[in-house]
């Protein structure tokens, strides 16, 4: 900015003319002062330069007659000034602790001004990084910053970071930017392992958060919360079955190779025990009213039984006969119980009178456990590859191929897909119509059943040694890599944790990032209790 002064006796100065004598890139101009009726003073005017330069200019003024006065030389140096531009102002990230890789996130930086602008990034949290974090912008110029945090050093929690942009020389030097980061705990997160030998079962979860799971030594193992072993019980024969059944009084019920129906008080001493005509290798189903049903046998050639058995481990009524070992698991509906058999067929029985309402014939004999939709709807796996889906009145509604046999039991997600795994190695979503939604590939045999968090998250086990947990679109999540085959079925605690055995002799237990789908069967068994009901 410059100032021009002047004397007019007439007070009728009209105009200002400013010619070039010495300058690069640099026009001549002209300005009408706003000065009329004053005699004399001073008026100013301002003027920018392309380049840094020593100016020369000639001013002449003119009034509103023509007079003009004589030209005026004067000479000005015209300085570079850059001015910093950063935004945006402020930056948020959300992420998972310990895990996975947070995205970038970008600053742009600017010369809004002239000349070159040599400007500088800092931050004052050793787990955020800029990339460059310094350079050169000439007038006009900008540049994208990347910022990244690091959320593999830090724990849950809320964090915050200032990031200062500076520019010696230049206008609006410093620039603040502020940085924001939220981190929940990471789903997949070994907390704990305990030793409890090799395994296939699948662990129950009581109320108090104690986990209940059978070891390879003939013995059943209460472990806390903590991985802690609280007690262990040992039965006269091996125990195959699946898992526990935990009653509302906190009873413990399972069955084992020597034909016993063991109940258990949650101190593990024994109640009491039911004798069966052949071993049990079925996991107990818990009615309404306390009355267990479980199934006998393990061989198909085996004339076995179903059994209703009253809390006080007495019999109630007369067994159900079936053609084939039942090494599938009861599911309870309002008053029906379903229950695969290894005679191929699958058996509707009616609760109040308890007797066989229908069966179904599948392809092949049936070691998958049923699991209930919200209409009344049967789903069941098969050894011949399908999941059949069944009308509560007995009459196929669909089948769905796999490349290779069914054990594993089926689930449901909150909006009626059906998760199950195949010996292929797949994990399948169905459609409620029958129809594929996706399938996930292990590199191993999934005999594991599935379960399905709130979320949406599905975890199961694989023969290759993984945990996985499979996003509710089909893609991977995150897995967690055991010694040994995982054919234990995973159970889902109210905080998320998930708690699953390997057959490298270990029960893990792993953060998961929500607790159980509100789903009609989320899960083997139904819920962490494995009672066998649907609710």
């Amino acid at each position: 900015m410059g100032f021009v002064g002047f004397r007019d006796p007439d007070g009728d100065l009209a105009r200002a003319d400013f010619a070039v004598v010495s300058a690069t890139e640099f026009q001549s101009f002209q300005i009408t002062p706003d000065v009329k009726g004053r005699t004399e003073g001073a008026f100013a005017f301002e003027i920018a330069t392309a380049v840094a330069q020593r100016v020369t200019l000639s001013v002449t003024l003119t009034d509103e007659a023509g007079q003009t006065s004589p030209p005026v030389e004067f000479s000005f140096e015209a300085v570079a000034v850059p001015i910093l531009r950063v935004t945006p102002e402020n930056l948020t990230q959300k992420g998972m602790a310990g895990v996975g890789e947070m995205p970038t996130q970008e600053l742009e930086i600017a010369n809004a001004g002239s000349g070159t602008l040599a400007w500088a990034a800092l931050t004052d949290a050793p787990w955020l990084s800029i990339a460059p974090d310094a350079g050169e912008l000439a007038a006009g110029e900008s540049v994208r910053v990347t910022v990244k945090a690091d959320n593999t050093v830090l724990s849950a929690g809320r964090y915050r970071a200032l990031i200062m942009v500076r520019a010696p020389g230049a206008e609006n030097s410093p620039q603040w930017v502020r940085f924001g980061l939220e981190l929940t705990p990471a789903g997949g997160t070994l907390l704990w392992k305990a030793s409890i030998g090799p395994t296939d079962s699948s662990p129950a979860l009581g109320p108090d958060g104690t986990i209940y799971l059978f070891g390879a030594d003939q013995s059943l193992y209460a472990l806390g919360p903590d991985g802690q072993v609280q007690w262990t019980f040992k039965a006269n024969g091996a125990i195959l079955s699946a898992s526990v059944a935990l009653a509302k009084d906190r009873t413990i019920y399972f069955g084992a190779d020597d034909g016993n129906l063991y109940a258990l008080a949650p101190d593990g001493k024994e109640k009491w025990r039911f004798t069966a005509d052949l071993p049990i290798r079925s996991s107990p189903a818990i009615g309404p009213d306390g009355t267990l049903y479980v199934g006998s046998g393990s061989q198909p050639s085996e004339d076995a039984k179903v059994y209703a058995i009253q809390p006080n481990g007495t019999l109630k009524g007369r067994p159900l006969d079936v053609e084939g070992g039942i090494v599938s698991s009861p599911a309870i509906s309002t008053n029906a119980l379903y229950v695969g058999s290894l005679d191929r067929r699958v058996y509707a029985v009616n609760l109040d009178g308890f007797y066989r309402q229908w069966r179904f014939r599948a392809g092949d004999s049936l070691q998958s456990s049923p699991a209930i939709g919200e209409d009344g709807t049967i789903y069941i796996g098969a050894d011949d590859g399908n999941l059949y889906a069944l009308a509560p009145d007995g009459k196929e509604k669909w089948r769905f191929q796999t490349e290779d046999k069914i054990v594993s039991s089926p689930a449901l997600g909150s909006d009626g897909t059906i998760y199950v795994g195949s010996l292929d190695g797949r994990l399948y979503a169905i459609k409620p119509d029958g129809q594929e939604r996706w399938h996930f590939q292990t590199e191993g045999p999934i005999y594991s059943s599935p379960a399905v968090a709130a979320d949406g998250v599905i975890y199961i086990g694989s023969d290759d040694g993984h945990l996985y947990a499979v996003n509710a679109d089909g893609t991977l999540r995150w897995s967690v890599k055991a010694d040994g085959e995982v054919r234990s079925s995973p159970v889902i605690g109210s905080d998320g944790t998930i708690y699953i055995a390997s057959r490298d002799g270990n029960l893990y237990a792993i953060r998961g990032e929500a607790g159980p789908a509100q789903s009609p069967w989320p899960m083997f068994r139904q819920n962490p209790q494995r009672t066998g009901a649907k609710p």
